[in-house]
């Protein structure tokens, strides 16, 4: 039987966060380091408070109790909690789940329309009767912590995993929905119970505690909880909801991005400007918004200024330390006049947006991740000291105020106050395990530009796609002469503007290029588990481990993969009834090794070397776009033998390009270079000539895959499609008691279609193969093997 969408989603979830999770902390150093709030003698409840909640019965049987429990005996004086096990969020856009009881802010809640409201949503709570569900699995008491390096924190058992699933897909569907820095989850088991911290780095796991038999921590972090402001209990203080007439203007101003839910609230963002003042923005309607727990958790708004009645690009992401800012980045594409490239107008890291869960991992963990010495950067703190805590927690002390004084730190710098990162680090000995490099510092960042684009996959034709294609091409090829890599290149991030050009967009995985005084010749290598690029578009070197750092060719092929994936999917040619087919097997499985990296399989490859998958053959409608998909491919094999073996083997390239356009020669001095992608000239060529080619079709988008899934559901409903006559003839042989004499014309031309793509495809009995492996294969392939 296979699982549901739900339950499959939440084993790739927990698999997801696998080495994310940072546990068991201490229950008092949980509060200590997590929860400071200014200590004050509070109401005494006994220790049995909670011992009449119901273990191992139905999970139903545990809400009630629990939540009159608390709500009953005023344990969060102005919240509520509610039970929301029964309701989904009718407003909510993704994944339908009904989360147990939910706590909320009785000020101005409304439960009369909806009992689960994500957007509202304070505190996270997962009742489960029984111990065995315990998502894991804390070592014994006084575990020497060179043993406990080797323990399993996480419980990998089927049970156990599918709790981890569903409190990460609570925790996700939950911060997507706010503005939050991070948030608080109680998770209950049996008579146990744990706290949970997410924020974007990772999650930090408490040790568990038996509640029933004494229940002094659940209480003490519901008082604590009660007492934290609104940003101490997550909330991003730089978002607030806007009022009544804020809401009305965003409305109007902002109706061309409105979202399908028009109940969606709008909010205010401050955006800091170099001199230190402060604009607000509003937004509705976004064009990206955050889908995952942890990473950079990007949202993209169309925003609408009052005081300068202008509408602008809000970007608002969580960058890793190891990255640039992309602010800084627009800043230098500005100053260097680089075309069709976001114009930066303001913005930067927002003070104290700062993860937490990193904190706890060793400076010598936390370079282990680096190939080079100078990955972990200068971090000037000055500007985040909201994040900044003593690592010695001592609860009489008051904790509200959490900066470090830089005279009584020994990593302070007295000539820039600027700390070193292993100034800030925290005792993490509590903690399981020895796989860190997934967990990454990140800083809230958030900035604004002056354009409104519209997605890639909206070109009016496939002109205009390869209009736009050309023009973000051009940017990143002046942004290299600036000193600028982009590093992923994929349909998100080329936009179209309202004038059919194209913009290079999302430089947030930018690094600046060595010059030639660096000692080091080769970009600055990414941490290994944050390989840059979106992973459809990544080039075939790069999916099959040939090297590690994006290379400049690596972002052109990238180019190639994205106009390639547009041109199958969205505009018409002869392999229609294989499209499904040859995107998901070129753009989308790939191989998990057992760190959990992932690398490609040879389909990508098989493309570019011998023309796999889209066969020999192959043909658009549309001969302009045809041409250069053709060039573009020659262009990219040339470039992976290459780089496979030292001599290229194609022949003379500008002769066969001429004679496939069957059009003039360019001039001699266009495709002067000692190989096709060593620089952006040839390319640059191709562009211009195809979009000077006076054959273009008016050819509107539609979706390939969309159609092939209509065309489906009509045979299984039993409706005979118009050009079927021979299917029909089928049936009423069969009805007559005639046998069918052979398969219809049009399932041999389905088959001869499916045959030229995939012939002599390589095929693998393992479901996993070393990088080393993946390179080989590609060798192999350009032999021929």
């Amino acid at each position: 039987m296979l699982p549901s969408p739900i339950s499959k989603k939440r084993e790739d979830l927990a698999t997801s966060m696998d080495y994310k999770v940072a546990g068991p902390m201490p229950v008092d150093r949980f509060f200590g380091d997590l929860m400071p709030v200014e200590r004050k003698r509070r109401k005494q409840y006994r220790k049995t408070l909670f011992h009449g909640i119901p273990i191992n019965q139905s999970e139903n049987s545990v809400y009630n109790p629990y939540i009159e429990t608390v709500n009953n005996n005023n344990l969060m004086p102005d919240f509520t909690m509610v039970n929301t096990s029964y309701h989904y969020d009718l407003e909510e856009p993704g994944d339908k789940v009904k989360p147990d009881p939910s706590v909320y802010l009785k000020e101005g809640l409304d439960l009369s329309q909806r009992k689960t409201q994500f957007d509202r949503l304070e505190l996270h709570s997962e009742l489960k009767p029984y111990s065995s569900q315990d998502a894991f699995c804390d070592s014994p008491d006084n575990t020497p912590e060179q043993e406990l390096r080797t323990w399993e924190f996480r419980h990998l058992s089927k049970e156990g995993r599918s709790t981890r699933g569903q409190l990460i897909h609570y925790g996700t569907q939950w911060l997507a929905r706010q503005h939050r820095n991070h948030g608080f989850t109680i998770f209950s088991f049996g008579q146990y119970a744990r706290f949970l911290r997410w924020d974007c780095a990772g999650t930090i796991v408490s040790q568990k505690f038996n509640y029933k038999e004494d229940s002094s921590s659940l209480v003490e972090f519901f008082w604590r909880f009660s007492r934290l402001g609104a940003a101490g209990r997550g909330h991003d203080p730089t978002a607030r909801r806007a009022s009544d007439e804020e809401a009305t203007i965003a409305k109007r101003e902002l109706r061309e991005w409105a979202p399908t839910d028009l109940n969606r609230p709008i909010f205010a963002f401050t955006v800091e400007v170099d001199n230190g003042e402060t604009r607000e923005f509003l937004g509705w309607g976004s064009l990206s918004d955050r889908i995952d727990l942890t990473g950079r958790c990007t949202r993209a708004y169309p925003v609408y200024e009052i005081a300068s009645q202008t509408k602008y690009f809000l970007k608002d992401a969580w960058r890793a330390q190891s990255l640039m800012r992309e602010a800084e980045i627009l800043k230098t594409l500005t100053a260097a006049g680089v075309e069709h490239v976001p114009i930066y107008i303001c913005g930067d890291d927002i003070p104290g947006g700062v993860t937490k869960t990193d904190l706890y991992i060793k400076e010598e963990e936390y370079t282990a991740a680096y190939d080079d010495d100078n990955a972990i950067e200068k971090v000037d703190y000055s500007a985040h000291d909201g994040d900044a805590i003593d690592n010695d927690y001592d609860d009489s002390s008051n904790a509200d105020d959490e900066s470090m004084d830089p005279e009584d730190d020994p990593g302070a710098d007295d000539d820039d106050g600027v700390l070193f990162e292993s100034a800030l680090r925290r005792d993490g000995s509590w903690k399981c395990g020895n796989k860190w490099t997934r967990i990454t510092k990140r800083f809230h960042h958030r900035f604004v530009t002056d354009v409104i684009g519209k997605p890639f996959r909206w070109a009016s034709n496939s002109k205009v796609l390869l209009q736009a294609s050309a023009d973000a091409f051009k940017a990143h090829e002046q942004a290299v002469k600036a000193g600028v890599l982009h590093r992923d290149i994929s349909e998100s991030n080329i936009l179209i503007t309202e004038s059919g050009r194209g913009i290079l967009n999302d430089w947030d995985m930018a690094i600046y290029l060595p010059t030639d005084n660096d000692k080091d010749t080769s970009p600055r290598r990414p941490r290994r588990h944050e390989r840059t690029g979106t992973w459809e578009f990544m080039s075939t070197l790069l999916v099959n481990g040939h090297h590690m750092a994006n290379t400049i060719q690596d972002d052109m092929e990238s180019f190639v993969l994205v106009i390639l994936y547009h041109a199958l999917r969205y505009f018409p040619h002869n392999k229609k009834q294989s499209t499904e087919f040859i995107i998901d097997e070129v753009f989308n499985k790939h191989l998990v090794l057992p760190d959990g990296q992932h690398v490609g399989r040879e389909a990508r490859g098989s493309l570019f070397l011998n023309m796999y998958y889209i066969g020999q053959n192959f043909e658009m409608d549309c001969q302009p776009l045809n041409h250069w998909i053709k060039a573009a491919i020659s262009a990219v094999k040339e470039w992976i033998e290459g780089e496979m073996e030292d001599v290229p083997t194609l022949p003379a390239f500008p002769d066969r390009l001429a004679a496939i356009k069957k059009i003039p020669p360019p001039p001699p001095d266009a495709f002067n270079a000692e190989r096709y992608l060593l620089t952006h000239t040839f390319l640059d060529n191709v562009f211009t000539v195809c979009l000077g080619l006076p054959d273009w079709l008016p050819d509107e988008p539609l979706d390939m895959l969309k159609e092939l899934e209509e065309e489906r559901e009509t045979k299984k409903r039993g409706y005979a499609p118009p050009d079927a006559d021979n299917e029909r003839a089928s049936k009423r042989s069969k009805k007559s008691g005639l046998q069918n004499a052979g398969p219809s014309r049009n399932a041999k031309s389905s088959q001869s279609s499916l045959h030229d793509c995939s012939s002599g495809i390589p095929t693998h009995s393992s479901s996993r193969m070393s990088s080393g492996m993946a390179t080989r294969s590609l060798s192999r392939l350009r032999r021929g093997a």
